[in-house]
């Protein structure tokens, strides 16, 4: 796995631990900096729409997988069916 790689799921798990204020301030910046705000609510729309956090922490889903061969809309398209 690419340094960067390993550099992003950290700052991803470190964030998350931080809580929802920090995830909303990322989102909001990023938002803000690039005009997605609509992207980005589509998306997590989506995302709290087909997952379920129970189902996700029984399958070991809530951790990012060991390989990057799949982007994490896979797991949203996967919770769909």
């Amino acid at each position: 796995m690419h340094i960067r790689e390993l550099r992003f799921r950290r700052n991803v798990e470190c964030l998350h631990r931080l809580g929802s204020r920090a995830v909303h301030a990322l989102l909001s910046e990023l938002a803000a900096s690039h005009l997605l705000r609509t992207e980005i609510e589509m998306i997590g729309a989506r995302y709290v729409a087909r997952l379920d956090p129970v189902t996700m922490r029984a399958v070991g889903a809530e951790r990012a997988p060991a390989s990057t061969a799949a982007p994490a809309s896979y797991v949203v398209a996967s919770a769909a069916r």
